[in-house]
């Protein structure tokens, strides 16, 4: 199902699936995106949707699906790519380089295409991917084979600078592009991954500050998720939920109140940059599944509606 103009988003999903089953299908349109790559699902009742984007030098994916284990076998390729996975909602384990990390939602993670690495997700699961020639990303930086199946922490700044540029590109993949401002997308991409991969931690992120650090990169990149509460912060990070509070109790932080916060600032940044998105999609946006709820906690906490302060800012 193309959309768009130029620039054309192609949208698949198992619900297409006539003679062959969900899986077959999937496993299908997998090969044809990226050699080698085979999903063996955890549930009997698979189900899934691809958005795939090409972007100038790159090839742009979201996949989403319930839970599965995903094999990528070596394969030999003509070109030398790599392929760039953030970890956008749910729980995921990569095998790569015989060793195994645990990505949460904002995590990141290089791979080589050509290179065997699994990907198991015991839950149902959203990743933005970016594949593009390993060329590309050597002009950004020069070590580039020592950044390759190392976790990100999407508690860094520069990863979630370049997830949300991701989220806001396919936000905006509907409209059309020309070939001039796809390149300078394509830069912006790798000059945000670079950035990312040689990001160091803040020393505010180390020792006793750990914990908070986690949870509010947790936060950040669970804001759109209405099932984001206190008990599941705590089950992710494998912390008793009490514990947890008191942590953020003595940082002068509320867990509950932070999470209704940071939701009602995102709010406010989509409604004034994203003047085609209702307020009912924006509520939705930002992890409201009550649309009279959103509005008055966030008449509550600026004084006026949403679409009010739409029209003032």
């Amino acid at each position: 199902m193309p959309i768009g103009g130029s620039t054309v988003i192609e949208i698949f999903s198992t619900s297409q699936a006539h003679r062959e089953t969900g899986v077959e299908f999937w496993n299908n349109l997998l090969g044809q995106t990226y050699q080698g790559l085979v999903v063996d699902p955890l549930d009997r009742r698979f189900r899934a949707e691809l958005k795939r984007w090409s972007l100038d030098r790159m090839t742009l994916t979201w996949p989403q699906s319930t839970r599965a284990r995903v094999s990528r076998m070596r394969v030999a390729q003509s070109s030398d790519n790599l392929v760039l996975h953030i970890l956008h909602t749910g729980r995921c384990a990569v095998s790569l380089r015989g060793r195994t990390a645990h990505l949460a939602p904002g995590d990141m993670m290089l791979c080589a295409a050509q290179e065997a690495y699994e990907f198991d997700a015991p839950d149902d699961h959203q990743l933005l991917i970016v594949e593009f020639d390993r060329n590309l990303l050597a002009h950004q930086i020069t070590d580039v084979d020592s950044h390759i199946a190392r976790l990100v922490s999407g508690e860094l700044a520069s990863t979630r600078i370049l997830r949300n540029f991701l989220l806001s590109l396919w936000r905006e993949g509907a409209n059309t592009l020309d070939g001039e401002s796809s390149a300078l997308y394509n830069d912006t991409i790798l000059s945000l991954t670079a950035a990312a991969l040689q990001a160091n931690p803040s020393p505010a992120a180390t020792g006793d500050d750990l914990p908070l650090a986690r949870v509010k990169g947790i936060i950040e990149a669970r804001l759109h998720d209405a099932a984001l509460t206190p008990s599941s912060i705590a089950e992710q990070i494998g912390m008793p939920l009490r514990t947890l509070q008191l942590a953020c109790a003595k940082r002068g932080i509320t867990l509950s109140a932070y999470i209704i916060r940071r939701r009602l600032e995102k709010a406010c940044e989509l409604l004034v940059n994203s003047a085609g998105r209702s307020v009912t999609a924006i509520a939705f946006d930002v992890g409201f599944n009550d649309c009279a709820y959103f509005a008055r906690r966030f008449h509550a906490a600026f004084g006026v509606s949403p679409s009010e302060y739409r029209t003032r800012h």
